[in-house]
């Protein structure tokens, strides 16, 4: 046998080929849609969604409420009061830290676009001592994902326009203040 023997496929294993490649093709996905772009956002599904929400209002209102009528109580015993006061606060906030860092990392896993700027919002609601008590951030930050990412193309779909949600189409009351400033305009130009 010659060492620069190369082999010749027949006819009928072109064939093959040909078609082992269509048929793959046909197959095939189009790339637009094998991938979702950013823009369309994650596949959240209600189930996901809603233990969220019951995570973040327990992290806004169980945690934070639970930990001070505990603290209260604690801080009636006499002799350990004070002790099981510190240690009851503590436990709250290690529960409150640890619900943060969990809604971050549902965040981080299921988002290719981060919304950055809701999600800093809440964390530092919840870090200001005073307000962090009273105000619902991670709440009111997974109802927002629920809003844009749920509701709101909903509303699309059934025939309620975006822009007339987000409060984007021009009130009559501006649309008439255009025509005048537009008419003004026209009488100075012929002046």
């Amino acid at each position: 046998m010659p060492d620069d023997f190369e082999y010749q496929p027949s006819l009928k294993e072109f064939d093959y080929e040909a078609e082992l490649q269509r048929d793959r093709a046909r197959q095939a996905p189009p790339s637009s849609a094998a991938e979702p772009s950013a823009e369309t956002g994650p596949n959240l599904n209600i189930i996901e969604l809603t233990l969220t929400l019951f995570l973040a209002l327990g992290a806004d209102f169980g945690i934070g409420w639970m930990g001070g009528k505990l603290a209260a109580a604690a801080a009636a015993i006499p002799a350990l009061g004070a002790a099981l006061m510190a240690a009851i606060m503590f436990l709250a906030k290690f529960a409150a830290i640890c619900a943060a860092a969990i809604l971050w990392l549902w965040c981080l896993l299921r988002f290719k676009k981060l919304p950055w700027k809701r999600l800093t919002g809440a964390t530092f609601i919840e870090v200001i001592p005073f307000i962090g008590e009273l105000a619902p951030g991670w709440t009111a930050f997974v109802l927002s994902i629920i809003i844009k990412e749920k509701i709101m193309p909903m509303l699309q779909k059934y025939g309620a326009p975006a822009a007339k949600i987000a409060g984007t189409v021009p009130l009559p009351q501006t649309q008439a203040a255009a025509k005048a400033i537009k008419a003004a305009e026209m009488v100075a130009k012929k002046a």
